[in-house]
């Protein structure tokens, strides 16, 4: 059954067409009574007839309605439209990854990126024993955001269940089956799903696929017998670590890989590599510092006076000097020393140059100044008077009254009185007693009167 946009099929409305597969035909709808736009696959018509696709895809319905995870696909509902059974999905705004991969690989940084979302994905169902065993780019959606989407269970199985393929049929897309997958055992378990994330992160990161061959059946022989080159291989510069962990995870026995999607998701963030963000390649980091970095080395080792300006270099324009009168002289402006006194009518001014603090010798620069030879009188010598004569005495100064000197601490003042009021000790009556004796004696014998 064939739908046409602006088809009407339940509650939804067709509006375009996103892809078609194997097994299913996806449609662009939108639900007439919420208007949102969402996701619809119905089986093609030839897979419509036929029981067991039609029991496979409604098993893909139910493992995939209980699996609830930012990763995965979200189912929103399931309903019969006639003899067709119709799933509805979330409708992711992107690509899928083999789109994404035809333009070329992909960087370190965003290739892990990639593996990361989808090992959660796979950690959750898992954990609720869905096997996807159809992990390949195509089933892997990578909307506007970098958001990654694992989708199509259709070939998903219960861990412990036979599923809907018996034992010695291989089930998957052949370039991404483990080797018990092409064998077809039946014991196949979520092992070959991190066999499969082996072997999209080593097409994400070399441009090719690991294993090819002329035909499926020398393809399904390369993956039992084969094993591939180290990725470094192909990308130079990866450490060794990186191939130590895609060769780990392509091992052939199912006992040597990693025994869980949360092991591998756990050794992929260890790897010790720092890159670049997507798009800017780290050599254009690297130009960019090093061209700052000599920058600031010229600026710190070269001498400041490189970056003065050469004050004796410059040329100023002067203005033309108007034309001078019959009755003017032309005197200089700047001149190398003042001139003597003249009685001239004519006088040169002298105008000193300005002092700079650099020590550079300075271009001299003339200019002329026109004065006119009216009301010119000559400049007298100035008279130097002496500072001091008969005439002209130095000033008496007045006595200058000796103050008591300012006490010293501030408890002086309030000590001072009490200074005063005590008595001299004898040793200092005694010797002042003396003095008027001394004096008198001393008068007496000058013949000077005492009293006056």
């Amino acid at each position: 059954m064939r739908f046409q946009p602006g088809d009407t099929v339940g509650p939804y409305r067709v509006t375009g067409f996103i892809g078609e597969g194997a097994s299913g035909v996806v449609y662009q709808v939108v639900n007439s009574v919420s208007g949102r736009l969402e996701a619809m696959k119905i089986l093609v018509e030839s897979f419509n007839r036929d029981l067991e696709q039609a029991q496979r895809f409604l098993r893909e319905i139910q493992l995939q309605a209980k699996l609830n995870h930012p990763n995965i696909a979200q189912v929103r509902t399931a309903f019969c439209e006639g003899t067709t059974i119709v799933l509805v999905m979330e409708l992711v705004d992107g690509e899928s990854l083999s789109e994404v991969l035809r333009r070329g690989p992909l960087s370190a940084a965003g290739a892990i990126r990639v593996a990361e979302q989808i090992l959660n994905a796979l950690i959750m169902a898992h954990h609720h024993g869905v096997v996807h065993r159809d992990v390949k780019p195509a089933n892997i959606l990578v909307d506007r955001s970098g958001a990654v989407k694992l989708t199509d269970f259709g070939l998903a199985k219960q861990c412990g269940e036979l599923g809907q393929t018996g034992q010695g049929m291989a089930v998957g897309t052949v370039f991404y089956m483990a080797p018990e997958q092409v064998r077809g055992l039946a014991a196949t378990d979520w092992r070959a799903d991190l066999y499969a994330v082996g072997i999209v992160l080593y097409e994400m990161l070399t441009g090719r696929k690991p294993f090819n061959g002329s035909d499926q059946f020398d393809i399904m022989r390369v993956h039992i017998e084969y094993t591939p080159p180290p990725v470094s291989h192909w990308v130079p510069g990866l450490p060794k670590e990186f191939d130590a962990l895609i060769a780990r995870s392509l091992q052939k026995t199912p006992a040597d890989r990693f025994q869980s999607a949360y092991g591998f998701l756990t050794a992929l963030q260890e790897l010790p590599l720092t890159t670049a963000p997507p798009g800017k390649p780290t050599w254009r980091y690297a130009s960019f510092a090093a061209g700052i970095g000599s920058l600031l080395l010229a600026a710190f080792a070269l001498p400041p006076a490189l970056f003065e300006p050469r004050l004796d270099t410059l040329s100023l324009p002067l203005p033309a000097p108007p034309p001078v009168p019959a009755d003017a002289l032309v005197i200089p402006i700047f001149t190398a020393a003042p001139p003597q006194p003249s009685p001239s009518p004519v006088v040169a001014i002298p105008v000193r140059t300005p002092s700079r603090a650099s020590t550079r010798p300075i271009q001299a620069f003339t200019a002329t100044r026109i004065l006119s030879t009216e009301n010119i009188k000559p400049i007298e010598p100035p008279i130097v008077k002496p500072l001091h004569s008969a005439a002209n005495p130095l000033p008496t100064l007045p006595k200058m009254a000796i103050a008591e000197p300012a006490p010293l601490s501030p408890e002086a003042p309030a000590i001072a009185p009490a200074l005063r009021t005590q008595k001299p000790p004898n040793w200092m009556r005694r010797n002042l007693g003396r003095v008027p004796k001394i004096f008198r004696r001393r008068d007496l014998e000058s013949g000077a009167n005492p009293r006056k």
